[in-house]
């Protein structure tokens, strides 16, 4: 989707793929109404920052010649932070309390949580220009392993 229009790029935004039902694979009410009320505004501010976000910035110095290897490394902190760090505590904290019991899952309204969560199957990366295809392939998969070896130990 690297050269999609916005509205293109928008139909895949994350977050659509994350309350849906387990049963039917639809958008759960919640996820449609939400969509509903705040879609439009984020298409404009999407189209109004399109030009003026931290990706296009860097692009901007490169052109420039400018050396970008700190603003490098700090979008990608922010992109592990975000898209591995942040999903997989939020994960964690799920195996922990909804998988002890199924009467727990309904905590979830039936959702694809198991999927949702986990950075390897989303593959969500802000900078993808600042990894390599392997570290892409790998995305997530480490701090996945570890979680799940902790957890394994606690029982």
């Amino acid at each position: 989707m690297a050269n999609g229009t916005i509205e293109e790029k928008f139909e895949y935004i994350y977050w659509k793929f994350g309350a849906t039902e387990l049963a039917t694979g639809k958008q759960t009410l919640t996820l449609k109404q939400f969509i509903k009320k705040y879609a439009t505004e984020f298409l404009a501010l999407a189209k109004e920052r399109e030009y003026s976000n931290f990706s296009a910035l860097y692009h901007q110095l490169v052109a420039k010649g400018e050396d970008v290897s700190q603003l490098a490394e700090e979008l990608r902190k922010l992109d592990l932070y975000v898209n591995v760090e942040w999903p997989l505590s939020h994960y964690k904290s799920a195996v922990r309390y909804l998988e002890k019991d199924p009467v727990d899952i309904a905590a979830t309204g039936g959702t694809n949580w198991q999927k949702y969560l986990p950075p390897r199957f989303q593959k969500r990366i802000f900078y993808p220009f600042l990894w390599t295809s392997e570290q892409m392939e790998e995305w997530g998969k480490g701090w996945v392993l570890s979680v799940l070896q902790t957890l394994r130990n606690e029982k």
